[in-house]
């Protein structure tokens, strides 16, 4: 846009805004006459000529708005229209109170409705402002009332102070305005130099899409033809070659229907399309084209009807448009209808016109997309996982190849139940030129076969029974590869070149892939970006992110050569990617590398396992020969102690137990009470002896025998029955679980831990209830016994040195640290383990294991199972422990 049309714009602009103004003040005016004989009734009739004579200055201005004198000096129009229009509100100021008529609410009104409503510039606006308020100062100071006192002049400077506030308002409203209008004024005329622009790229696409595509359907015609000579002498080809040729065959098909489709556009685009229009009988015609489309719907179980009618249905079109624009709609019945599905066409006349509808039962359009279908490159899935191939050009050429026929197109659909393709043309008229109907030169039969093949081929869906190879079932030998393309060709193609190195099976979509790849686990997988269902980055995500499918080496087949799409594979996980077009040779080079690489890992990390396990064990035996060592040596120091003390120790107990038996002892209680002291405390060297000994001479276990299990742990409990008492038990035990071993040792580490438990619950006594819970569990021919307690629990320090002889955490006098090493002795001397958990303020639970004997199942009913959460309390026993 040049300045001569902004400047024409803004004129015609400002010559709107002025003539509305003067069309409402010329009616306001003259209704203010009410507010007049409300304010000041006695200057009724005076300020009504008044206001008749300013409406009809209006009027003549307005009037002159439409003649080109008064277009010339536009803007002075406007700016004394104001001034009028002031004038008159300041002589009805002068003529009442002055400053204190009400009227100088007009002036505020009438400055900022020019400010906002007028297209006139900031200094147009300050002018007609500073105009206004001299009028009203003269008017206040020549009024007949005069300004005599502080107060009018007060009252006079308030409404001074008003106007200017709102002139300034006005002047900086006018001022954001007139910017605005040139940023518009700046943007239209950018937007329109790009429109140009644009026009002309677009011509220049035009060109050189209609310069390459007949460039192009030379060479595909030199391919095809050669091609189809060849595939007609069957003799001279092995099964092998001639699969591969009807591979190039095909493909080279579908490349010329794109070219076909966008020289089409490109020619109805330009206007250069010719149509060659002709009488022709479209009920028959479509008929035809329906029965040549038979073979396509009944491969795939589709039925295919016809519905037409006996009479001819004569319309004047191009056979040669009217052939694409039925063959388009036919395929895309067929193609977006799943297998067992059906297709109907039928054909109607009535006065006007003749119409022929598509209708199929397939897969439907989106409500979203329906307006869109008929735009060209438009697809209603765009996405990489569509299942349908297309360029989205086919329905855009179907709407403009009927309209140029004077036809129209209308589609109706639902999702998941079909489609509906209603074409209508006129019918021919009466006494219609039918001169041109031969306008057809004889030599394109070829030609055209070629071409209706292309259309043909476009009927194919992905999955379409012609085209699946489709295999779950590996070919081939060696390292097992997996292709996953929708493509059957490029499947066929892959398979037929890997196929006797690999053993190959093919996937098309990519939900699929993903199943079979986590039951088959192949070694390699060459991966097409655009898939049905889920795309080829989004696999390898999934597949990367899967521990057990994370080691599957992936290349990513994609036509995308930028570098944004190279990162994303490589981003997402995929290991390497090829680019259509690529050769035999990278394919299999990038595999054998691939392949190559994989075996190295895997030999990497048997290795690490190895040298793990390695190094695990020789710390187990280095920590067992420590602790050997320690126990032989304190073994030894607490043999020796033994040998020292047991000769006095049964000295001592003999000569207390006669010194007992003198009458003189009996009638003295003061000499009994200090014998039965001594007693007490040859009772704890006697306990001392005891687990000195069970440490000093820890023997195997030297009675084998099957034992009740849970009789065991009911003996413990009655041993501890002092130490538990107000304690709950929580027991989880199997009656039939028989065990293999020395009873007496079993118990005593039982009773160590029940007692252990109980002394670690008494320490937290004032805050919860005390819980002791034991369990069982059979683990094959070994049987885990679990007690847990939630009593004041251990820190890691002191759980990692329990096992320790010697080591405690009581007071002095209070034990010695031999309980947990004895019962982790006699544990192992049962070929098991004893471990502990705990966590502080929390509680503890013990795990030992030892042998199962279910061959000596004892059928006693008494020993039944033990329900939890019962109450455990005993009477006083006496606490001593069978001979181990």
């Amino acid at each position: 846009m040049n300045l001569i049309d902004v400047s024409a714009e803004e004129n015609n602009l400002r010559l709107k805004r002025t003539k509305v103004a003067c069309i409402a003040s010329s009616i306001l005016i003259p209704l203010g006459s009410f507010l007049d004989y409300l304010t000041y009734p006695e200057f009724l009739v005076r300020f009504g000529i008044y206001r008749i004579a300013v409406t009809i200055a209006i009027g003549l201005f307005f009037l002159a708005l439409f003649v080109e004198l008064g277009k010339r000096h536009l803007k002075t129009i406007g700016i004394l229209i104001a001034l009028l229009i002031n004038a008159f509100f300041c002589l009805m100021i002068f003529e009442t109170e002055g400053a204190l008529s009400p009227y100088v609410l007009a002036l505020n009104l009438i400055i900022m409705g020019a400010g906002i409503g007028m297209i006139w510039s900031a200094t147009e606006t300050a002018f007609v402002s500073i105009a206004s308020i001299a009028f009203y100062f003269l008017a206040c100071l020549f009024n007949h009332n005069g300004l005599h006192s502080s107060g009018d002049w007060n009252t006079l400077l308030m409404h001074m102070l008003f106007l200017g506030m709102t002139s300034v308002v006005a002047c900086a409203v006018s001022f954001f305005n007139t910017r605005s209008r040139e940023n518009e004024y700046s943007l239209r005329s950018e937007l329109q130099s790009q429109n140009e622009k644009l026009t002309e790229l677009d011509k220049l696409k035009s060109n050189f899409f209609a310069n390459v595509s007949h460039e192009l359907r030379t060479p595909l015609t030199l391919i095809l033809s050669p091609i189809q000579d060849l595939l007609q002498r069957p003799d001279l080809l092995s099964e092998k070659v001639a699969t591969l040729l009807r591979t190039a065959r095909d493909n080279a098909l579908r490349l010329l229907k794109l070219v076909n489709d966008l020289l089409e556009v490109i020619k109805l685009e330009e206007g250069k399309k010719d149509l060659h229009l002709r009488p022709i009988d479209v009920n028959a015609f479509v008929g035809g084209l329906v029965d040549s489309m038979a073979h396509l719907a009944d491969a795939r179980g589709i039925r295919l009807e016809k519905r037409l009618i006996e009479e001819p249905a004569t319309i004047l079109a191009d056979n040669y448009a009217l052939e694409r624009i039925f063959l388009n709609l036919l395929s895309n019945a067929i193609k977006f209808t799943n297998d067992g599905g059906s297709v109907e066409v039928s054909c109607a006349i009535d006065e006007a016109e003749a119409r022929i509808e598509i209708s199929d039962t397939g897969i439907g359009i989106k409500g979203e997309d329906l307006p869109h279908i008929f735009d060209r490159f438009r697809q209603a899935d765009g996405t990489s996982t569509r299942k349908h191939q297309g360029s989205g050009l086919g329905l855009a050429l179907v709407k403009d190849l009927t309209e140029q026929m004077d036809g129209s197109i209308l589609a109706k659909s639902k999702p998941g139940i079909g489609t509906d393709m209603i074409v209508a043309f006129p019918l021919r008229a009466e006494g219609a030129d039918e001169a041109q109907a031969q306008d057809i030169t004889s030599n394109r039969d070829w030609l055209e076969s070629m071409h209706q093949s292309a259309e043909h081929r476009a009927a194919l869906p992905i999955d379409s029974p012609f085209e699946k190879s489709e295999s779950e079932v590996p070919s081939g030998k060696g390292p097992t590869l997996m292709i996953v393309d929708d493509e059957p060709d490029m499947r066929r193609y892959l398979v037929s070149i890997l196929e006797s190195d690999y053993r190959v099976f093919q996937v098309r979509d990519g939900r699929r892939a993903i199943e079979l790849a986590s039951q088959r686990l192949p070694d390699l997988m060459l991966l097409d970006l655009m898939l049905p269902e889920v795309d080829g980055l989004e696999i390898c995500k999934r597949l990367k992110s899967n521990p057990l499918t994370r080691k599957i080496k992936i290349i990513l087949l994609t036509a995308r050569i930028d570098e944004s799409a190279k990162i994303a594979a490589l981003e997402n996980g995929a290991d390497d990617f090829l680019t259509k077009p690529f050769s035999r040779a990278e394919v299999e080079k990038r595999l054998e590398n691939l392949l190559k690489t994989s075996q190295l890992e895997k030999e990497l990390r048997e290795r690490n396992l190895d040298l793990e396990n390695a190094l695990a064990e020789l710390q187990r035996a280095q920590s067992n020969l420590i602790q050997s060592e320690k126990l032989n040596a304190l073994g030894k120091m607490a043999a020796g102690l033994l040998h020292e003390v047991n000769n006095p120790l049964n000295y001592v107990i003999a000569a207390l137990q006669m010194a007992k038996l003198e009458p003189e002892v009996e009638q003295n209680e003061e000499l009994k009470d200090n014998l039965s002291d001594i007693d007490e405390g040859i009772d704890r060297v006697k306990n001392i002896v005891s687990d000195l000994h069970a440490f000093a001479y820890p023997s195997e276990v030297d009675k084998r025998l099957p034992f009740s299990l849970a009789k065991a742990i009911e003996t413990a409990k009655r041993f501890t029955a002092d130490e538990c008492a107000g304690i709950r038990f929580s027991s989880e035990l199997n009656a039939e679980d028989t065990a293999m071993g020395s009873q007496g040792h079993i118990v005593q580490v039982l009773v160590n831990l029940l007692s252990n438990a109980a002394k670690a619950i008494d320490a937290v006594a004032n805050s919860r209830e005390g819980k002791i819970t034991i369990r069982t569990r059979k683990r094959g021919n070994r049987i885990d016994i679990f007690i847990r307690d939630n009593g004041i629990g251990m820190n890691e320090e002191t759980l990692n040195r329990i096992f320790d002889p010697f080591f405690t955490t009581r007071d002095v006098g209070e034990g010695m640290g031999l309980g947990l090493s004895v019962c982790h002795t006699i544990v192992q001397n049962h070929g098991g383990t004893l471990e502990a958990e705990s966590k502080a303020n929390e509680g503890t639970e013990f795990r030992f294991d030892i042998p199962c004997a279910s061959e000596f199942i004892s059928k006693d009913p008494d020993e039944a199972l033990i329900q939890p959460d019962d109450k455990f309390s005993c009477s006083n026993s006496p606490k001593t422990l069978p001979n181990a």
